[in-house]
């Protein structure tokens, strides 16, 4: 009987990691068909969060989608900043310095924004000093814009 068990370990040594990494796969691919994810919680992201963590193509998709960049939308606290904060995409992606999310937000948008909340956008940019992202709302400047006057514009997000 030992003879038979010690003839038998090199046969489970090779067998059983197998049966039991197929077993569990098998029990991840049931639940992800249920609509539970394996590993991790999902947690759905809005196109301010988006644009702060600079996901351009979940961005352009909402966009394409009929969301408005320019509603305000929560940023969740610890998320990018320690608190939460309500910004649109736009002045999320300034805050972030992500001159790209911004140039693609006014590239893709059906709408630009008018003179006065691009002096607003362009005011919250010098604030922050980016020269990149002042570069990208420079280029996208409407005929209707004013000089922008910074001294009573201040940062929604700390």
């Amino acid at each position: 009987m030992v003879r038979r068990l010690i003839d038998a370990c090199p046969l489970l040594a090779i067998a059983l990691p197998g049966a039991i990494l197929g077993l569990g796969t098998a029990v991840l691919m049931l639940g992800a068909v249920g609509g539970s994810p394996p590993w991790w919680r999902v947690d759905p992201v809005n196109m301010s969060e988006a644009a702060a963590l600079r996901d351009r193509a979940t961005v352009v998709r909402m966009m394409a989608e009929g969301q408005d960049p320019y509603e305000r939308h929560e940023i969740r606290a610890d998320l990018v900043f320690n608190n939460r904060v309500e910004l649109t995409a736009i002045e999320a992606g300034i805050a972030t310095r992500r001159s790209e999310i911004v140039d693609v937000i006014l590239f893709s948008a059906r709408t630009p924004p008018d003179g006065m909340a691009w002096a607003r956008l362009k005011c919250l940019a010098e604030l922050e000093g980016d020269e990149d992202v002042t570069e990208v709302l420079d280029r996208y400047r409407p005929e209707s814009a004013p000089a922008p006057v910074c001294d009573d514009v201040k940062r929604p997000w700390q």
